[in-house]
């Protein structure tokens, strides 16, 4: 092993498996495969090696040294795997199998089958959308078809019903309106009953109390002449002993 003094002294000490091998400045680095090393004049991945120009304000470090020289020596980047291209899904999967498709659709998917499949998509989307647009025409036209075979006295009978309708609807209002005076009339006459009532009620109350008195008085008058004979004949019982 060299002297103290060297500058490759105990550079597996010195340095760690924890110290990051390399200072990557793009996210879009890909690692060469083994066996092939890269100068920096051609190193287009965007890796800033140790001892790259750089940093060349570090190149009289020897602590820089040190780190170029370990890392010439070990390389422990390891190689990418490439998944292969058989094991990639394969982009037909995802479209509709030709069981679902029209013979003229059939007969375009087995002429194009070595092409890509997105015009497939394409035209059932198209196909799609002509038959909706194509039912809704039919639709206009059977609409169309109904409104023309209906004859000038069909339609003055349904417009005569339409106005009868309206007519109607202006007798039931008139008369809602007449069912509705004649409630308010009720209600009046209810109210000038309620208040007769009351005022007969008083009287017969009224009458009540002057028969009551009546009675009173006739009591009164009864009693006194059975008092006036009390005292008549204790007023001769005392003459008499006298």
């Amino acid at each position: 092993m060299s002297s103290p003094n060297h500058p490759t002294f105990n550079i597996e000490d010195a340095f760690s498996s924890n110290f990051l091998d390399f200072i990557p400045a793009s996210p879009d680095y890909v690692p060469t495969s083994s066996g092939k090393t890269y100068s920096s004049s051609s190193n287009s991945f965007g890796i800033v090696l140790i001892g790259s120009p750089s940093l060349s304000l570090f190149h009289n470090d020897p602590y820089m040294k040190v780190l170029q020289a370990f890392y010439t020596e070990k390389s422990p980047i390891p190689p990418l795997i490439i998944t292969p291209p058989s094991s990639m899904p394969n982009p037909q999967e995802f479209f509709l199998p030709e069981a679902f498709l029209s013979p003229k659709k059939q007969g375009h998917v087995q002429s194009s089958s070595s092409t890509s499949t997105v015009p497939q998509i394409f035209d059932i989307g198209e196909s799609s959308r002509k038959t909706s647009l194509e039912r809704h025409k039919e639709d206009i036209k059977g609409i169309q078809n109904h409104l023309d075979k209906l004859s000038l006295d069909r339609i003055e009978h349904i417009e005569n019903k339409i106005e009868g309708l309206g007519q109607g609807r202006v007798i039931i209002q008139q008369y809602f309106d007449t069912l509705e005076a004649e409630l308010q009339q009720a209600r009046a006459q209810i109210t000038k009953l309620h208040r007769k009532q009351m005022g007969s009620n008083h009287k017969i109350s009224l009458a009540r109390f002057r028969i009551t008195e009546l009675d009173h008085i006739i009591s009164d008058i009864q009693i006194r002449p059975q008092v006036d004979m009390e005292n008549l004949q204790d007023a001769l019982n005392e003459l008499k002993n006298n």
